[in-house]
């Protein structure tokens, strides 16, 4: 294979690798293709072609910028107008601030940012859906359709967050993507809800995991626009084979070839030397030198010019080599860039799936999974009284957002989470005990190891350390306390069984008065107000 087949080869293949990048000039780029593999064009109109494709891509990213950028500043325009919000929380607001989508901007960090936005929006319309029951069930249809009803309106405040927030997000993958049936689709979908005076909170979730899931398909299409630089990749060094086999078998031919003029010279000088000997006349003999002396002259100089020309052929050819290993070097670099920005953003993606994004703490999806984990294993458990839960509710909740705001009830949850945390550590039971946010003001410990004396009183500790604090918000100082319900496992109970035994012993806890632990055993309430109770053990 020549050269020039090696470099048409190489740009056929970059050519491919272009029309997956840049899907709205595949027509003219599979064109210019289809002309190279059939070799029905000439180096003028391989130049010329080329010329215009690069003008033509050129035009594209500037169109595709200024959509960008008008773009972008529609979307600050609606991000700022969310700012204003009394309903947007004061994370949520901090990372509409945060959000970066200018012109150098990241599209793997852009579209992270925004899922970890989305994802906060779409955790509050969870906890809208876990309890909001009151208005999703099929007995209460009339108040489900109640426009003036507080929950249904959050409901539907939360629902036209939810496609706000993913807007944006779909509008960049489109511009990027716009053949993408997926993309297509799920921007129609939002559009459509969007004409809707009131937006089905349900309609609005399923926009959202069908956002999600083209996300994936356009994870696997990124996959697959790597295989094709390895295939290429894999070409190039095909290539890169066959031209040192052939640098090598020209040095053999060379070596050879020199060995046969060294021997040519090396006789010839001994003839010399023969005839030389023999010769006794002095004007044969001066002739005889002249003679040899030209032909070895002659010889010397081809020897020359051939290492000369076969040197500045080894020059080139490692020339061509070091430039096609640089270019390889930086697409490499590049492609391990981009991999390791999208394995970054797809671990935390992961973590951001069962990590609460406002209290840092593990989320209700974190909890069914470890649960599910002590389910499946019971049967192998040899003391199951050592394991258990306790469901902690911070007492009037609603009354201190109510009161001075969601912001000041956000910053009460983090405290409170932190402390719990702080506790924990200090205990130096991290391997015993594990904290989630269930939902809303509500927090769930699972325990391991640990006989039942033992969590009531480092529960009682974790009450009263909350009790004692107080937390100042201007000039008022506020005072949080936690309710308490505890149950352990027995081996014919799962984890539903055991959380609402401890829920059971909650609702004890808030009917005696709040800011105290309750013991479910055996069905009988206990309750510890203030002190370690020893009928607990």
């Amino acid at each position: 294979m020549t050269n020039k087949q090696n470099q048409l080869q190489a740009l056929t293949c970059a050519l491919k690798t272009l029309m997956e990048v840049h899907p709205s000039q595949r027509d003219g780029i599979s064109n210019f293709v289809t002309r190279l593999e059939s070799h029905a064009i000439n180096d003028v109109e391989l130049v010329t072609e080329t010329r215009k494709l690069t003008q033509s891509l050129l035009h594209a990213r500037d169109q595709d910028l200024l959509n960008y950028r008008m773009a972008a500043q529609e979307v600050m325009k609606q991000l700022h107008a969310f700012q204003l919000s009394e309903h947007v929380s004061a994370s949520q607001r901090d990372a509409m601030e945060k959000l970066d989508i200018g012109d150098g901007a990241s599209p793997v960090d852009v579209i992270k940012d925004m899922f970890t936005l989305c994802k906060s929006f779409a955790d509050d319309a969870i906890h809208f859906r876990e309890q909001s029951k009151i208005i999703v069930g099929d007995e209460h249809k009339k108040l489900k359709r109640s426009d003036s009803n507080i929950i249904a309106g959050d409901v539907a405040r939360s629902s036209k967050q939810i496609l706000n927030s993913i807007n944006p997000l779909m509008f960049r993958l489109a511009q990027e993507y716009p053949d993408n049936t997926d993309i297509i689709k799920v921007n129609a979908s939002i559009k459509a809800l969007n004409q809707r005076a009131v937006v089905d909170f349900f309609d609005a979730i399923g926009v959202m995991e069908e956002a999600m899931r083209a996300l994936t398909r356009l994870q696997g299409r990124r996959n697959n626009t790597e295989s094709e630089y390895l295939k290429t990749f894999h070409l190039h060094l095909k290539s890169m084979h066959e031209t040192l086999s052939s640098t090598i078998s020209q040095n053999s031919i060379f070596e050879r070839a020199s060995e046969k003029e060294r021997d040519a010279l090396l006789n010839l000088m001994q003839g010399f030397k023969d005839a030389s000997d023999s010769e006794d006349d002095p004007v044969r003999l001066k002739k005889l030198i002249a003679d040899n002396v030209n032909h070895m002259r002659d010889g010397f100089v081809k020897v020359m010019e051939r290492q000369d020309a076969h040197l500045k052929q080894q020059q080139r050819t490692m020339s061509n080599l070091r430039a096609e290993v640089r270019q390889h070097e930086v697409s490499h670099k590049k492609l391990c860039e981009e991999k390791e920005r999208l394995n970054t953003a797809l671990e935390e993606m992961a973590n951001l799936s069962v990590v609460d994004q406002l209290t840092k703490v593990a989320n209700r999806r974190a909890y069914d999974q470890a649960t599910h984990t002590i389910d499946m294993s019971m049967d192998d458990c040899d003391e199951p009284h050592k394991m258990g839960i306790v469901v902690m509710d911070i007492d009037h909740f609603k009354k201190i957002n109510d009161t001075y705001s969601h912001q000041v009830g956000d910053q009460v949850l983090r405290k409170f989470a932190d402390l719990m945390k702080q506790i924990i550590k200090t205990k130096n039971l991290e391997e015993k005990i594990e904290l989630y946010r269930y939902g809303g003001e509500e927090f769930v410990f699972v325990y391991h190891n640990m006989g039942l004396r033992d969590i009531v009183t480092f529960s009682q500790i974790c009450r009263s350390s909350l009790a004692k604090r107080n937390y100042k918000h201007k000039d008022t100082q506020l005072r949080v306390t936690v309710s308490m319900g505890i149950s352990c496992y027995k081996k014919e109970q799962n984890s539903k069984t055991v959380f609402e035994l401890a829920d059971q012993a909650l609702y004890e806890a808030k009917k005696r008065g709040r800011n105290q632990v309750v013991v479910n055993k055996n069905g009988s309430m206990i309750g510890l107000p203030h002190s370690t109770n020893k009928k607990a053990s």
